[in-house]
């Protein structure tokens, strides 16, 4: 299950970065784009078994994935932020339609 939401997250890194991109050949491959994904679950997974689960490292996790994503992506600062947003309302969509239509929290 878990390989199956590296594939999701990753499908959806790439499909907003290939509509925030300045042009089709500056978007990242899909195989890049799962690599930083896997990249940014080890991080994350690192921090909160470091630090535990806290507000402390939510944002350090937060801090270092954004650095992850522009750096990795390499779409630009301001267009890495666009596609995080991108990504996170597509993941709230998704968790919604596939919850049932459940209001989500």
């Amino acid at each position: 299950m878990r390989i199956l939401q590296l594939l999701v997250e990753a499908l959806l890194y790439y499909l907003a970065c290939s509509l925030v991109a300045k042009q089709r050949e500056n978007a990242p491959g899909l195989l890049r784009v799962l690599f930083i994904v896997v990249i940014l679950a080890f991080v994350s997974g690192g921090v909160r078994s470091v630090i535990g689960v806290s507000w402390f490292s939510t944002i350090i996790t937060a801090v270092v994935s954004f650095f992850i994503l522009w750096v990795g992506l390499g779409v630009g600062f301001f267009r890495t932020i666009i596609a995080a947003l991108i990504v996170a309302l597509l993941r709230k969509l998704l968790e919604y339609v596939f919850s049932g239509g459940q209001p989500l929290t």
